[in-house]
């Protein structure tokens, strides 16, 4: 088992605006984890992929999972870790001990590392999987852990995936935390959601009109173009220029860095 401690920056040109877009467009939808998977995909091949959040409490959560084949292993895989398998997994206290947001930790997991025979059985024999990578990257005591999955076809990994797995991570941790936000939150709750991205674009050095905020806080939390048209009774040509708008006044390009520039 291998471990690597690193610190990584944010790469906004990491991913293509039409994947970026994507992201947002799928926040809080089922159909997340299959876009995540797609991103992850064009940097490193993988057979699945699941993210997980532990909490000060040692509980896991799994927060999305997803196959290339399209199936429910991933889930079923993350699944059982979450429900017993995770106090048997060697890299457990490698990622409980990182507690610094930009600082993450990259744990490189062989099946035979493991010698908890019904784990190792359940959790890597049965689908299939030879290798993990594991990025842990913590966050008001939580950590958020982002696992790759390897199976013969694809082949182990090498030292030079390592640097790869830590910026995919380091691209998708703010979408795969707003979208277990926005999963977790009641549909009765998505005003407040509004309200505080709302304060928060309004507190930026730089002052967005009213609209312009109305517009940005509905891209935070995943919505459309088109929803945020039908959502403010505007259209959608509208909802463009308010965002072009408001992107020249914060200097940015894109909903990447929107995401950013706010959700950091």
């Amino acid at each position: 088992m291998n471990i690597v401690n690193a610190t990584t920056v944010f790469d906004a040109q990491l991913a293509t605006r039409a994947e970026v877009a994507r992201l947002i467009e799928t926040i809080g939808r089922p159909e997340f984890p299959d876009t995540v998977m797609e991103v992850i995909g064009r940097f490193l091949p993988v057979a699945h992929f699941a993210a997980l959040l532990l909490d000060a409490k040692s509980d896991v959560q799994v927060i999305a999972a997803a196959s290339r084949s399209r199936d429910d292993t991933s889930s079923m895989i993350a699944q059982a870790y979450a429900r017993q398998y995770f106090r048997n997994d060697p890299a457990r206290e490698n990622g409980r001990g990182n507690s610094l947001t930009q600082h993450v930790a990259l744990t490189h997991l062989r099946s035979r590392d493991l010698s908890h025979s019904p784990y190792r059985r359940e959790c890597y024999d049965k689908p299939g999987i030879i290798e993990r990578l594991s990025v842990t990257c913590g966050k008001g005591g939580f950590v958020d852990s982002l696992n790759f999955y390897r199976t013969l076809h694809e082949g182990p990994f090498k030292e030079a995936d390592y640097d790869v797995a830590i910026e995919t991570t380091a691209l998708l941790i703010p979408f795969i935390r707003r979208h277990r936000a926005i999963v977790e939150s009641p549909a009765t709750n998505r005003a407040e959601t509004l309200e505080r991205f709302s304060k928060r674009l309004h507190g930026l050095p730089n002052r967005l009109a009213q609209r312009e905020i109305e517009v940005c806080a509905r891209a935070l939390i995943g919505m459309s173009v088109e929803g945020t048209a039908l959502d403010l009774g505007i259209r959608p040509t509208s909802v463009t220029t308010y965002r072009q708008r408001a992107y020249h006044k914060l200097g940015i390009s894109s909903q990447n860095e929107l995401f950013a520039l706010v959700l950091h």
